[in-house]
């Protein structure tokens, strides 16, 4: 899977959130099926929730955390800060991820939304489309083929 890096700042400071990077991937992937599979980040998520506690129900799913495109993009809107995460998306078919239903006629669009060490975002994934979109929507970018990036 090939990738886009995003290291747009400002006074040294990366300067594109999740939410951004959510934004420039409406168009396709709103019908994803969506997991966390790690996230490290700052915000106020409200009264009964808090980020420790997110981040806790993450790290002890198994298989990620399963997550409806509108609740992903309200959790973006509530953080202020993301450290590091892996986010990943793959195509929905009849409301079905498409890696799960047998005997596929299309081939699985996958996406990877990762953040490293608070300095690079990269999106990766498996449609040429989404990627040139990316690489539009933001200012410093840059080809990767590093996307196998996995936190402990």
């Amino acid at each position: 899977m090939r990738g886009i890096e995003i290291t747009d700042n400002k006074n040294g400071y990366l300067t594109v959130s999740l939410k951004d990077i959510l934004n420039a991937l409406a168009n396709y992937a709103k019908s994803f099926s969506w997991t966390i599979f790690y996230l490290e980040a700052v915000g106020d998520l409200g009264p009964n929730r808090n980020m420790l506690s997110l981040e806790s129900e993450i790290r002890n799913s198994p298989n990620g955390l399963k997550i409806q495109w509108d609740e992903l993009l309200e959790l973006a809107s509530l953080m202020s800060e993301v450290t590091n995460t892996r986010i990943e998306g793959k195509s929905v078919t009849n409301g079905t991820p498409a890696a799960d239903s047998a005997g596929l006629t299309e081939p699985l669009t996958r996406l990877k939304i990762l953040m490293i060490d608070s300095s690079v975002w990269i999106v990766c994934s498996t449609d040429d489309e989404i990627l040139a979109t990316i690489e539009k929507r933001f200012m410093e970018t840059k080809h990767t083929e590093d996307c196998v990036y996995d936190y402990d």
